[in-house]
């Protein structure tokens, strides 16, 4: 497993969210606004279950990716 800033997924990446196995469909950046941070809209869909959900984080978060 390597780390991965948010703003460096990719689509068809895997991450581990908690206990979960999730698939990165697509991403989003905005741009930094005025309380000076960047963030990043993750569509994921859920290994196990095929749910569909979408994670709004900050761009410098970091996730384990599995290869």
């Amino acid at each position: 497993m390597t780390k991965k800033f948010a703003k460096d997924l990719k689509p068809r990446d895997k991450i581990k969210v908690y206990d979960d196995t999730l698939i990165v469909d697509k991403t989003e950046h905005s741009a930094i606004a005025k309380h000076g941070k960047s963030k990043v809209r993750l569509d994921t869909t859920n290994e196990k279950t095929q749910e569909r959900g979408v994670l709004i984080v900050l761009a410098t978060d970091e996730f384990e990716v599995i290869n």
